[in-house]
This record gives structure tokens, C-alpha cells and sequence, in this order.
């Protein structure tokens, strides 16, 4: 008995598109500080902390769909 058929792999595409918000840019203007004092650096720091906690999530999000794309296209 001969069987034949075909030798390709079926190639899986994801059809999810990336969500808009991870393809934001992380600013690249930052908080300057206002003045010599510890509140001046304070406020500075407390804006750092919530550009990069809101900036490494997006990052960390698009790395994780870049990655399973990969994955699934092998």
C-alpha cells in the first residue's frame, strides 16, 4: 500500500493583534527635580516609580506575546 501526502508543517498564525497600549512608547522626558529639598526629591522619585512600574508592565507584556509567537510559529 502507498500513502502519500503532503510533507509541509501547517504554519499556525496567531490572529491576535497587539493591544494598543503595549505598543506605547515609555517617555523619555523625565521629572526634573523642583528644588534642593527632600520633598522636591521625593516627588521626583514617586513620578519615576509610577512611569517605570507602568512602562516595565508594557514591556513585560509585549516580551511575553513576542515570545509565545515565536513558540508557536517552530
Amino acid at each position: 500500500m502507498i500513502t502519500s501526502g503532503c510533507s509541509t508543517k501547517v504554519q499556525i498564525k496567531p490572529n491576535e493583534n497587539y493591544q494598543e497600549n503595549q505598543l506605547t512608547l515609555c517617555p523619555v522626558t523625565l521629572p526634573r527635580l523642583a528644588g534642593p529639598t527632600g520633598n522636591d526629591f521625593d516627588a521626583a522619585l514617586k513620578a519615576y516609580r509610577q512611569m517605570y512600574t507602568d512602562c516595565a508592565a508594557r514591556h513585560n507584556a509585549l516580551v511575553g506575546i513576542i515570545r509565545q509567537r515565536k513558540e508557536l510559529a517552530q
